[in-house]
């Protein structure tokens, strides 16, 4: 291990012009903002539950919102143009800080703009406009051509309708004293109030009341509560990964979200489709772990929302011939399935109900709250338990999971994929245990099904699946994977055999999506420093991109498949999960559910 440094390691300052086209991400878990080298116009937002149906799939998408800092500054010559020089993110507040100069006319004088996203009041965000002349500024807000509808009414707000007829609500307001011009605004989806455009209003005037400068200390204040939760990196060339991954993880979710976050956080998707703002595993699987350490009441946020859609969970079951419970593969707002149907055959692809029912037993046991274990754990967990008690057939070999798509989505489906049938066992066992806990008894038939599902394992090694050959299909990490995060119980003998044999095999598939942060620890574990090394350098900092150190969907090796897009959840949480892993003597952070 190493020293950790006092502050968290923010990325190096840019200067204009950067060789990225990246821009910077701003959120506090309900605004999403997109910045690039003006930070005063032309940019794109993003809102927590805005949605509209996606123009060539039909399925569920996120909206577009106008940005809410479009201001025009006007000076003696008339409109002042903005003339970035350099742009440093201060991870440390996710205050961004541009400065540069203001031209007007002929006239260049020097200046600094400071954006943020409010967490205290986390429908505000927040600018400041430093000059060395007195400007006027105007609020512009000129949304995309046919992107959407701006209405104002009487009051002063503002109702910004996306086709579909979903809206939210919009209240601005910028005070000029002097050569300081400030402006806030209040974002509020009609997912939190029913009149959007009067609650923006009110929260704005609480806004307004409290001040941009302790608005500004407040979000200060509350980035220092989340950064004692800091995780030192297994390598000291590794913290300035860790520290952006938990930052732009924690920046992604707050305990007020409306909504658990996308794949891509709130980034809205000016590049890159974002995964239409879907719901997947990835957040209680690779993410969730990370927030019980970080902002548990953030993480109680997320889970609220896969409670909320247990009863169309439920309809999805009875629609493919099941009982319980079962989670689609893409998630929407109301819980429904939005998985376009260019991808059907992740339709197999059923671990997902697995992951969500095994985190929410992972935060009963962190919250140690009885009434959230009673009221939001069990009912998922026990809905689930009854999905697997339906889904398994009989057979020779025990109790099957057929027709299923591990975590490899590139492979056809086939029978007892070792991650879902892991994440069956330790689920059924756990639900009985947590039946009893709650005065209903154990389930003994649970326990007995959890003893005849079937684990592939071949010569003391755990494999994908029973008929998987090493040379015919490419590996997928489904049996890595079970070691650990899931951390399914099997003697130390098929621990080591299976990361001696399929670790190696494993390295061809870094720099692709899910698995990659997690093969440094799996090397640990295995004992091997140098491949340990290796694979930290290949899995976690080819993922870090310039300029402001987001976390991609894809490694350095990787982007000729997709341009590189970011800060993608999955990785956020791995990455800070496996560091805290390790840092806390090897003890998993995923504890096995029995």
């Amino acid at each position: 291990m190493h020293d950790l440094p006092a502050s968290p390691i923010s990325p190096a300052t840019q200067r204009m012009p950067s060789s990225s086209g990246a821009l910077a991400y701003l959120s506090n878990g309900i605004v999403g903002l997109d910045l690039g080298w003006n930070p005063l116009v032309d940019h794109h937002a993003m809102v927590s539950t805005l949605r509209q149906a996606h123009a060539e799939s039909g399925v569920e998408a996120q909206g577009n919102c106008p940005y809410p800092l479009d201001v025009v500054l006007i000076g003696q010559d008339g409109p002042v143009t903005w003339h970035t020089h350099t742009q440093h993110y201060d991870f440390a507040c996710g205050e961004l800080v541009s400065e540069g100069e203001f031209r007007d006319g002929t006239d260049h004088f020097p200046g600094t703009i400071t954006t943020l996203c409010a967490r205290s009041q986390p429908t505000i965000v927040l600018q400041e406009i430093r000059t060395e002349r007195g400007l006027r500024a105007e609020f512009r807000c000129q949304p995309e051509p046919n992107a959407g509808t701006l209405t104002a009414n009487a009051l002063g707000g503002f109702r910004w309708t996306v086709p579909g007829g979903d809206y939210v609500g919009l209240a601005f307001h910028v005070r000029t004293a002097g050569t300081v011009i400030q402006q806030m605004t209040s974002v509020v989806p009609a997912s939190m109030s029913s009149g959007p455009e009067i609650q923006s209003i009110r929260l704005l005037s609480v806004a307004l009341d409290r001040g941009f400068e302790r608005l500004r200390r407040e979000n200060r204040q509350a980035w220092d509560e989340i950064w004692q939760h800091r995780v030192e990196a297994p390598y000291e060339d590794g913290q300035p990964a860790v520290d952006a991954a938990f930052f732009y993880l924690n920046s992604s979710i707050h305990s007020s979200s409306p909504h658990a976050t996308g794949l891509l956080g709130l980034n809205p998707p000016t590049r890159y489709h974002n995964f239409w703002g879907h719901l997947f595993w990835d957040l209680e699987v690779h993410a969730l772990p990370a927030l019980l350490h970080s902002q548990p009441h953030a993480a109680r946020a997320l889970l609220e929302t896969r409670f909320r859609g247990l009863e169309a969970a439920r309809r999805n079951a009875a629609m493919n011939g099941y009982r319980g419970a079962q989670y689609p593969w893409e998630g929407g707002i109301t819980g429904e399935e939005q998985l376009p149907t260019t991808y059907l055959q992740n339709m197999h692809e059923q671990h997902v109900s697995l992951g969500i029912a095994l985190g929410f037993l992972r935060a009963a046991e962190a919250f140690d709250d009885p009434v959230f274990t009673r009221e939001r754990a069990w009912p998922v967990v026990h809905a689930v338990a009854e999905w697997v008690t339906s889904r398994v057939t009989e057979t020779t070999s025990g109790a099957s999971i057929c027709d299923t798509i591990g975590i490899d989505e590139a492979l056809h489906h086939h029978d007892d994929g070792v991650w879902t049938n892991a994440s069956a066992i330790l689920l059924l066992r756990a639900a009985s245990q947590l039946r009893a806990n709650c005065g209903y008894g154990p389930e003994p038939a649970w326990e007995s099904l959890a003893d005849r599902i079937v684990i592939p394992i071949r010569d003391h090694c755990l494999i994908p699946f029973p008929t998987w050959e090493p040379n015919t299909i490419p590996l997928c990490p489904d049996p890595l994977m079970a070691i650990f995060p899931l951390n399914f119980p099997v003697s130390e003998q098929v621990r080591q055999t299976s990361l001696a044999t399929l670790l190696p095999l494993a390295q061809a598939t870094i720099g692709m999506p899910m698995h990659s942060p997690y093969h440094w620890r799996w090397a640990k574990m295995l004992g091997d420093e140098a491949l340990a090394r290796h694979t930290f350098e290949r899995g976690v900092l080819d993922f870090v991109f310039a300029p402001f150190n987001q976390i991609s969907e894809f490694g350095a090796s990787q982007t000729q498949v997709l341009t590189r897009s970011g800060p993608y959840m999955a990785h956020c949480g791995a990455i800070v999960a496996t560091s805290l892993d390790y840092a806390r003597n090897r003890q998993s952070v995923l504890p096995p559910c029995n």
